[in-house]
């Protein structure tokens, strides 16, 4: 209802985004607080899950507000190829697989970010 309030002032949006408000979860883990900039968006999961902290969908704030807060969406590269080597320096991680999507979605889609990346 007061969106646009809270997006018009910077000052408030600044605050907020170094504040430990945002609850995520790294791997299977337990759900603690973090700040924005130091998560990854739910949709870049496969991107992050073992390097960088998910934000709970719940929790998502408009894509417009990324920025703001400090959300960096789709990860850097150099995120991204953190999670592909810890991926792949354990050969007993695939064995232990937790997470929700499956091992080829997983490595397709770090496959599909690097492919583009380097186009």
């Amino acid at each position: 209802e007061h969106f646009g309030e809270f997006m018009d002032n910077v000052h408030f949006m600044q605050t907020l985004a170094n504040i430990k408000i945002c609850p995520a979860m790294m791997g299977k883990g337990m759900i603690n607080l973090y700040r924005f900039k130091d998560v990854a968006a739910p949709k870049d999961e496969n991107l992050t899950f073992k390097v960088l902290p998910v934000m709970l969908q719940s929790c998502v704030p408009p894509q417009v507000l990324f920025s703001t807060l400090g959300i960096i969406s789709p990860p850097p590269i150099s995120v991204v190829l953190r999670q592909l080597r810890a991926l792949t320096e354990n050969e007993t991680i695939l064995d232990r697989w937790t997470n929700n999507s499956s091992i080829d979605k997983v490595f397709s889609d770090l496959f599909s970010f690097l492919q583009g990346e380097f186009s």
